[in-house]
């Protein structure tokens, strides 16, 4: 029987280390900066698909909507703190988004354009282009 656990935020930075190959301590990325680079992935969902807060997605009307802001608090707690979307439709396009600011940071040493790359996937999954 295949169950589905709901994402948390814990995931998606971890999911986000991993695309850039960040997850072996120490980390080169502190948790406070991925944390950051969250909240603002959520803000730039909300310009791009602001009704990724209401409806079928989320609960509420959106100028009643509050924006989450986490902390590194809200890291590693039990129960996880979970994903403030629908973890199915917005969860892997905020991954790519930490993954390409995390990305921008390493882009001094590298020749790739990874980072674009990556800032572009984001857009094509928020868009359906």
């Amino acid at each position: 029987m295949v169950t589905q656990v709901p994402k948390s935020i814990d995931d998606c930075i971890f999911e986000a280390r991993q695309a850039c190959n960040d997850f072996m301590t120490p980390y080169r990325n502190a948790d406070t900066t991925l944390v950051a680079f969250l909240n603002t992935a959520l803000r730039v969902v909300y310009a791009i698909r602001p009704d990724a807060y209401i409806g079928n997605f989320s609960s509420g009307i959106i100028a009643t909507q509050v924006m989450n802001t986490y902390v590194l608090t809200d890291l590693g707690k039990s129960p996880a703190t979970p994903f403030p979307l629908d973890d199915k439709l917005f969860f892997y396009p905020v991954v790519l988004y930490i993954a390409a600011r995390i990305e921008l940071g390493d882009d001094e040493f590298t020749e790739s354009a990874r980072s674009a790359q990556l800032i572009a996937a984001f857009g094509q999954q928020m868009t359906g282009v």
